[in-house]
């Protein structure tokens, strides 16, 4: 399963949105979410948050995490020290580790 996160700034809000697909390229799953005024990061990163989270409630238990934005890919493989101390990266980690 490949899982696609994304985030941006419309208009006054922050929105998040992203797609679960399976191995041919079918989407499984499409979401999307506004989380009011934030960076466009902690967006990117609440959406990572949120659609792992589905893939995990429909039983998917191996998946590839995708994002455009660098700062979010090096944050999720652990190999960067922004947001260190963010209670949102424990739940998201937390839901990497799972089995």
């Amino acid at each position: 399963m490949l899982c696609t996160a994304y985030g941006g700034i419309r208009g006054w809000f922050s929105i998040g949105w992203g797609v679960i697909r399976d191995d041919q390229g079918r989407w499984i799953y499409v979401y999307a979410r506004r989380f009011g005024h934030c960076l466009v990061l902690m967006a990117e990163l609440w959406a990572a948050h949120d659609i792992l989270l589905v893939a995990w409630d429909l039983g998917f238990r191996q998946v590839q995490m995708e994002t455009d934005n660098l700062e979010v890919a090096r944050i999720l493989q652990g190999s960067s020290d922004a947001l260190v101390s963010c209670s949102l990266m424990d739940v998201i980690f937390m839901i990497l580790a799972r089995q």
